[in-house]
């Protein structure tokens, strides 16, 4: 089953309290001091790292995906945020990535979805477009794209390219479509050239993205 889903698939505050430490120590000494020190300690120990894309979250989100997909009743949701779906694009969809592009990464916010890579400019197309900013580019660039995600068909999402950047470069939009076929778009009847279908697992009927996180849905 997992094979199946593989394939588809403040700062300012505690500068303040940081000086007020140390003139404390000056001040004071240890009768004011060491009891602040070990405060801030503990505040720092209590700070959870930030999450990362790992294998272990992809393997996780897969568990998860399939235990909703087998789940009795319809109507239920899942939600994803972004390290979990660059945890599955990076570690758990062999294939999906084409040559030239390495550590792919996926963000939601404000209901859009924002994907960057660093891509080997070998790999863009023969576009007169692209040789406006050639002189530029190094022989690897950052990419970031920005879209929204629509239903397109049964059991299928695409996602509707607005914009994208080469090295913090706004692209034309007429090349739009080429870069995308740089990046594995595949044609699919029906489809725009600016943009990309996604297919969903098999169970699955929607995704579109609310805020910060990619929201699933069962067949209902």
């Amino acid at each position: 089953m997992k094979g199946c889903l593989r394939g588809c698939l403040g700062s300012i505050g505690l500068s303040v309290v940081v000086v007020g430490a140390a003139y404390g120590g000056w001040k004071w000494g240890p009768t004011v001091f060491p009891p602040l020190q070990a405060w801030l300690g503990e505040v720092a120990a209590e700070t959870p790292p930030e999450r990362a894309p790992s294998a272990g979250i992809a393997e996780a989100i897969l568990d998860r995906i399939d235990t909703f997909r087998q789940a009795e009743g319809d109507g239920a949701r899942l939600e994803l945020d972004g390290v979990d779906l660059s945890s599955l694009i990076q570690y758990s969809l062999p294939g999906i990535i084409p040559p030239g592009v390495e550590n792919p990464k996926v963000e939601l916010d404000g209901g859009k979805v924002l994907l960057s890579a660093r891509v080997a400019t070998a790999a863009f197309p023969d576009l007169p477009a692209m040789d406006e900013i050639a002189g530029l580019l190094p022989d690897t660039v950052d990419i970031r794209i920005r879209g929204a995600l629509v239903p397109f068909g049964p059991s299928m999402s695409a996602l509707y390219v607005e914009r994208v950047d080469a090295e913090r470069i706004p692209l034309p939009s007429r090349i739009i479509p080429g870069i995308l076929s740089a990046l594995g778009r595949r044609d699919v009847e029906g489809l725009p050239s600016e943009a990309m279908a996604i297919p969903l697992p098999a169970g699955l009927d929607r995704a579109f993205v609310e805020g910060n996180r990619l929201i699933l849905l069962k067949d209902g």
